[in-house]
C-alpha cells in the first residue's frame, strides 16, 4: 500500500484527498503546512507527497525546495495541488524546483488518480534536480520565487482592498435600509389609522397577527397580548359580509390590493 503525504492548510481539502486516495488502496498522513510536513517525512519518509503552495509557516515552493534538496526525501515524488499559483511561471517554477507534476485544483478525482499513478511509476527515474545545480541557477531561482511571492502579495492587497470597498458600501446599504425602516416603523406606531400585520398564511387555520399597532387598540379595544398569534376572525361578528371575505381572499390570493368595508 502507498503511503502519501497530504498537506495543506485547508481541512475540507486535506478530508477530500484522504477520503480519494484511501478509496483506491493508499494509506495517508496530513500535514497542515510544510514545516509539519518536513518533521513528519524525516521521521517515516512517504511513498509520495501532494503538498499545496499557499500555506501558513512554510508555503509549498519552500517545502518542495527543502524536499528536493534532503539525501533522505529528493527522491520521493512531490506532487504540486494548487488553486491559488496558476500562472505558468508559477507551473515553471515549481518544475524547475523539482516537482514530479503541477496540478490545478480543482482536479478530476480520475485525471488526479492517473497522475499519481504515473508519477510513481516513474518514481526510480527521478533525478533530484536541486542537488545539481548551480550557484546561478538556484540564485535564479529564488528570484522568480521573491517575483512570485511579490506578484501574490500585490494580488492579495488588490484583493482586500476590494472587499474593503464592498464591505464599506453593504454597511451604507445596511446603514439606510435601518434609516428607512425606523422610520416607517415610527410611522405605523405613530399613525391614527388602526393597522394590523399578518403572515401570509392563508390556508387553514388561517393567517396569524403579527402586529398591531397603538391606534388598533383605540379602535378595537383590543391590546396587542391578546391579538398576537390569533387570527382576524376574532373581529368578525354576525353581521359580517361572507361576500366581501371572499372578496377580501380573492385579492389576498391575487396579491392585488382590497378596499372594502366589513
Amino acid at each position: 500500500m502507498t503511503r502519501v503525504l497530504v498537506v495543506d492548510d485547508n481541512e475540507e481539502n486535506l478530508s477530500y484527498l484522504q477520503t480519494l486516495l484511501t478509496a483506491h488502496a493508499h494509506s495517508t498522513e496530513l500535514a497542515r503546512h510544510g514545516a509539519e510536513a518536513l518533521v513528519r517525512a524525516r521521521q517515516t519518509p512517504p511513498d509520495l507527497v501532494i503538498a499545496d503552495l499557499l500555506m501558513p509557516v512554510m508555503d509549498g515552493y519552500t517545502l518542495l525546495r527543502h524536499w528536493k534538496a534532503d539525501p533522505l526525501l529528493q527522491k520521493i515524488p512531490f506532487i504540486v495541488y494548487t488553486a491559488t499559483y496558476t500562472e505558468v511561471e508559477d507551473e515553471q517554477l515549481a518544475l524547475d524546483l523539482g516537482a514530479d507534476a503541477f496540478i490545478l485544483k480543482p482536479a478530476e478525482p480520475a485525471a488526479l488518480l492517473a497522475i499519481v499513478r504515473a508519477v510513481q511509476g516513474n518514481a526510480g527515474a527521478l533525478v533530484p534536480k536541486l542537488a545539481k545545480a548551480s550557484d546561478g541557477e538556484t540564485a535564479a531561482l529564488m528570484k522568480s520565487y521573491s517575483g512570485i511571492l511579490v506578484r501574490k502579495l500585490e494580488e492579495k492587497a488588490l484583493q482586500l482592498e476590494a472587499a474593503n470597498r464592498a464591505l464599506h458600501a453593504d454597511i451604507a446599504a445596511r446603514e439606510e435600509t435601518d434609516s428607512r425602516l425606523r422610520l416607517l416603523n415610527a410611522s405605523v406606531l405613530q399613525s391614527s389609522e388602526s393597522i394590523m400585520i399578518t403572515d401570509a398564511e392563508l390556508d387553514e387555520p388561517g393567517p396569524r397577527i403579527v402586529f398591531v399597532n397603538p391606534a388598533f387598540t383605540t379602535l378595537t379595544g383590543y391590546e396587542s397580548g391578546d391579538v398576537i398569534g390569533k387570527t382576524p376572525r376574532i373581529l368578525q361578528g354576525p353581521l359580517t359580509s361572507r361576500a366581501e371575505l371572499r372578496r377580501l381572499r380573492s385579492n389576498l390570493e391575487r396579491g392585488a390590493v382590497f378596499e372594502g368595508e366589513t
